[in-house]
């Protein structure tokens, strides 16, 4: 083989790296871009389905009032469980709806057995279970 054809070749087979880096270096940049976009509707996702579960929720009182003893029990989860455990006995008596009742007595229960007070989760337990139908 000549020398110019040799030389001729390594060109060719030189500008064919070059176009193949360039090549993988774009695809790279494209995937790169394509997984920065699936994030993004991913994140709005994320939003929409929050605001479909706070607008069902809001929607329906008992929905509602449920939510909000399981958040009175989360807010109140670094405090000691005597505070939380009056504001849900003292919150009880006052409620209307029997499935939101139900909903604290399960926290009350929770929150008896964290103080040591067995008894009066068990008391709470067989309400629960005296009201079933």
């Amino acid at each position: 083989m000549s020398t110019g054809l040799k030389v001729s070749l390594y060109w060719i087979f030189g500008i064919l790296i070059v176009f193949t880096l360039l090549t993988l270096r774009a695809h790279s940049e494209a995937k790169r871009q394509v997984e920065q976009s699936q994030a993004l509707v991913q994140t709005v996702q994320g939003y929409v389905d929050v605001v479909e579960r706070y607008s069902r929720i809001a929607g329906n009182p008992t929905d509602c009032g449920v939510t909000a003893a399981l958040f009175a029990n989360e807010m109140s989860r670094s405090d000691k469980p005597d505070a939380t455990i009056a504001y849900f006995e003292n919150l009880l008596p006052k409620v209307k709806s029997e499935t939101v009742q139900r909903a604290i007595r399960f926290q009350l229960v929770d929150l008896y057995r964290k103080a040591g007070q067995k008894d009066k989760a068990l008391d709470q337990l067989q309400m629960l279970m005296l009201q079933a139908q």
